[in-house]
C-alpha cells in the first residue's frame, strides 16, 4: 500500500525512531482445536481434500498504541485507518445514513494561509468548499471547545497548587503516548486529565446526536493516534486529517465570489499562556534552557523530545516549576508534522507568518456554562502500557 507523500518524502516530527520489530503477541490456537487423527501426505494434499484454512493477522493502530515497539511512527496502520482514502471510502459508505461534520484547528488554516498567500476567510471558505464536494455536511471552528479545555485545565492548576505538585498538559497525543509506553503509571498522576479541544468537540457532538460522524482536521499526524482512544466505548473522532491531506483536495485557483467565514484572524490555544494571564505574571515568556524550551514565572513551555526528556526529569526531582505544557513537536503545534512541508531554512519565516495571523485565544466566559455543565464527562483515562509491554515476550519480524 502506497504511503502519503508527505510521509515518503520528510516523514513527520517524531521523536523516536521506528523499531523495526513488531512485539504484539500472537494469539495461539488452543490445544483442543488440534485434537483428532492427523494425516501426512508427500507431494502435497490429497485429491479433493480441502486446504487447511490459516487465519488472517492483522495488526490495527490501537494494537501499536499497546506496545512500547513504536511510538508514532506506524506510517503503513496510519494511513490504512486514518488517511484521505479510507476516509472518502467511509463518507460514501455513511453520508446517507448521518450527518458529517467536520472540525479544524486554525494553526492548519493558517498553513495553508502562508503557503497559498491567501487571507484566512478566503482559505476557509475553499476548504468548506472542498469539504463539501467530498461529503461533509459542515465545517466548525474548536473555538468553543478550547475555551472548555482552558477552563478544565485551569481548575485543575489550582487544585495542584494546593497539593504542591507540578501540573503537566495532556492534550498532545505523542507526550500522552510516550508517557504511556515509557514511563508508566508513576507519571499519570502529574499529567492533566482534560481532554483536548478536538476531543471534547467530539464529545459533545455525540452526546447530542450519537450518528454524527466526526472528522477533524489537525496540523499533527499523532492526533491520529488520539482518534483511536474511546470515551464511554464511542469513538468520539472518527477520523483525523492532516493540513497537507486537505491541501491536495483544495482547488487553489477557483474562484471565489462569496465568503462563508467573517474571520480575519485565528486563535493559538496555549494553556501556558491562559494561566500565565488568570495568574497575572508580568513580562512575555522567555527562552531559558534551549529555543524550544520557554518560562514566565514558574509556567513552562516544553516543546520536542528532548524538553520532554527534560521534563521527565524535572518532576523526578520535584521541580519549582508549577506548570508545563509539554507538545511532542518541535516548535510546537503550529509546527506540526501533518503542516504543509517547506526546508529547515524557511521554517522559521513561515512560523512568524503564520504567527501574523494568530492571536492568542481569548476564552468567550459564555463558554464557562457549558463547561461546569459537562466538566466531569471531559476527563481522560491512561493506560500503563510499559507495564503491559513487558509482559509481552514473543517478538516477531514482520
Amino acid at each position: 500500500m502506497s504511503l502519503s507523500v508527505g510521509l515518503q518524502i520528510a516523514g513527520v516530527d517524531d521523536y523516536i525512531q521506528q523499531n523495526l520489530v513488531c512485539v504484539m503477541p500472537v494469539k495461539e490456537t488452543s490445544p483442543q482445536e488440534h485434537k483428532g487423527v492427523a494425516k501426512i501426505s508427500l507431494g502435497g494434499p490429497e485429491e479433493g481434500s480441502e486446504l487447511p484454512k490459516l487465519t488472517k493477522v492483522t495488526v490495527r493502530l490501537e494494537d501499536c498504541l499497546a506496545c512500547s515497539g513504536c511510538i508514532t511512527s506506524a506510517e503503513t496502520v496510519l494511513i490504512e485507518q486514518q488517511g484521505l482514502p479510507e476516509f472518502r471510502k467511509n463518507i460514501k459508505e455513511i453520508s446517507q445514513k448521518k450527518k458529517v461534520i467536520c472540525t479544524i484547528a486554525d494553526e492548519c488554516i493558517a498553513s495553508m494561509s502562508v503557503v497559498h498567500n491567501q487571507p484566512f476567510n478566503v482559505v476557509w471558505t475553499r476548504v468548506e468548499k472542498a469539504l463539501r464536494k467530498e461529503g461533509v455536511d459542515e465545517l466548525r471552528d474548536l473555538s468553543q471547545a478550547q475555551d472548555i479545555s482552558l477552563f478544565g485545565i485551569y481548575d485543575e492548576f489550582k487544585e495542584y497548587q494546593k497539593m504542591n505538585k507540578v501540573l503537566l498538559t495532556s492534550t498532545c497525543p505523542g507526550w500522552v503516548c510516550y508517557s504511556e509506553k515509557m514511563q508508566g503509571k508513576w507519571m499519570f498522576e502529574y499529567m492533566s486529565k482534560v481532554a483536548s479541544s478536538m476531543t471534547i468537540a467530539g464529545m459533545m457532538m455525540k452526546k447530542q446526536n450519537s450518528e454524527i460522524y466526526h472528522v477533524s482536521i489537525q496540523m499533527c499526524f499523532d492526533k491520529k493516534l488520539e482518534a483511536t482512544k474511546t470515551y464511554n466505548n464511542i469513538h468520539v473522532i472518527d477520523c483525523v486529517l492532516t493540513t497537507s491531506e486537505i491541501d491536495s483536495i483544495v482547488d487553489w485557483n477557483e474562484p471565489i465570489n462569496e465568503v462563508t467565514s467573517t474571520r480575519i484572524k485565528g486563535f493559538i490555544s496555549s494553556p501556558a499562556q491562559y494561566i500565565a494571564l488568570m495568574e497575572q505574571k508580568k513580562g512575555p515568556f522567555k527562552i531559558t534552557r534551549n529555543k524550544d524550551f520557554l518560562e514566565n514565572d514558574g509556567i513552562a513551555i516544553a516543546n520536542g523530545f528532548r524538553n520532554i526528556q527534560n521534563v521527565v526529569r524535572f518532576v523526578k526531582s520535584k521541580t519549582k516549576l508549577q506548570f508545563i505544557e509539554v507538545e511532542a513537536c518541535p516548535g510546537g503545534c503550529i509546527c506540526g508534522g501533518g503542516q504543509i512541508k517547506c526546508s529547515p531554512k524557511e521554517k522559521d519565516e513561515r512560523v512568524k507568518k503564520m504567527m501574523e495571523i494568530l492571536e492568542p485565544k481569548i476564552v468567550d466566559e459564555k463558554n464557562k456554562g457549558i463547561y461546569e455543565s459537562i466538566k466531569d464527562t471531559i476527563k481522560l483515562t491512561f493506560i500503563d502500557r510499559k507495564e503491559n509491554a513487558q509482559e509481552n515476550a514473543l517478538h516477531l519480524n514482520w
